[in-house]
């Protein structure tokens, strides 16, 4: 999925993220042979085809309606460019959208930070993207934009970017290291006491949420994870990480320096430090972002030198303010 405005997405069918708000565009196999597809997905449109005046009209009304709610815009391979294209033409120059198109292709053909769906046929995009002439009036007024396109400006000294990309990273980021509060919910079994670990609680949704609610904490490191990795399963995976993922053994001091650092300052001082996170794999984007990412364009990023991000100037709306 490749990330829009708000908590809209757009995708191939390669996966379908059945927990959302979907729209269709295009032709689609396993729409025209399934007649119980409506009953199956919650499906706010269908087209088999879109102008610009009707897609302007859609994302205004994602915007409008659906703001907080996950929605996907599914297309056809053709449509997908014309989506893709129409939308960041708003946003970003000619040469940017197609460069910005080679890293998100990438994250789409490869299925990145979702699940393979069965029973869809997988489709490819295409190494060039099929531009539009137009432009998105909608995506040029938005005030916020991908945090790897503010990434991109905070780089190359905009102050405005910067503070946006800390702000959003510190909201988002759930987890260092390589754990997040989900790894709580997908380990339940095995950090539950045996007093806990009953059909009753398993099946009990309220029982669950409120055993993965102590995970959810607004520091960096899930201490209380670690711990209860060590504890159950004799592995200390803070040296794990540090010694084998990271190849250093003086990972000590730092880590009593900052065990406790808030979050924010933690993204201030590590995460957007060029010069630190290229060198040190702190996973962010982690896969709890990669729907809202592209690490494959993220990393890119801190790996080379900051002259070519200047096409990633944003054309209006944001951060065009300077440089």
């Amino acid at each position: 999925m490749i990330y829009l405005f708000d908590n809209c997405y757009l995708s191939t069918t390669n996966s379908i993220v059945e927990k959302s708000k979907q729209i269709w565009i295009g032709s689609h196999a396993k729409l025209d042979r399934d007649p119980m597809l409506n009953l199956t997905y919650d499906i706010l449109h269908s087209y088999k085809e879109i102008n610009d005046d009707e897609l302007e009209e859609l994302f205004n009304e994602i915007h409008e309606d659906y703001s907080t709610i996950k929605t996907v815009i599914y297309c056809d391979v053709e449509n997908f460019m014309y989506v893709y294209s129409y939308f960041f033409n708003g946003v970003l120059e000619e040469s940017a959208v197609k460069e910005l198109y080679s890293f998100d292709r990438l994250k789409e053909n490869y299925r990145i930070g979702v699940f393979a769906t069965r029973d869809v046929e997988f489709v490819d995009l295409p190494k060039t993207l099929k531009g539009t002439d137009t432009a998105s009036i909608f995506s040029s007024l938005l005030t916020t934009t991908r945090i790897e396109i503010a990434f991109a400006n905070a780089m190359r000294g905009n102050e405005d970017a910067l503070q946006f990309c800390v702000d959003r990273a510190t909201e988002m980021y759930d987890g260092s290291p390589g754990f997040w509060s989900k790894d709580a919910e997908q380990n339940l079994p095995a950090l539950l006491s045996d007093e806990e670990f009953t059909i009753a609680n398993l099946t009990n949704n309220e029982f669950i949420d409120s055993f993965v609610e102590q995970f959810e904490i607004d520091e960096v490191f899930p201490n209380k994870i670690v711990d209860k990795i060590k504890e159950h399963f004799d592995f200390d995976y803070l040296e794990h990480y540090f010694t084998v993922m990271n190849n250093t053994t003086e990972w000590k001091p730092m880590w009593d320096q900052d065990a406790n650092i808030s979050k924010q300052k933690f993204v201030e001082t590590y995460l957007l430090n060029k010069e630190f996170a290229s060198g040190n794999q702190l996973l962010f984007p982690n896969y709890s972002n990669f729907d809202s990412i592209n690490p494959i364009f993220w990393n890119t990023i801190l790996h080379k030198n900051t002259a070519w991000l200047d096409k990633y100037k944003v054309k209006n709306g944001t951060y065009n303010q300077t440089n």
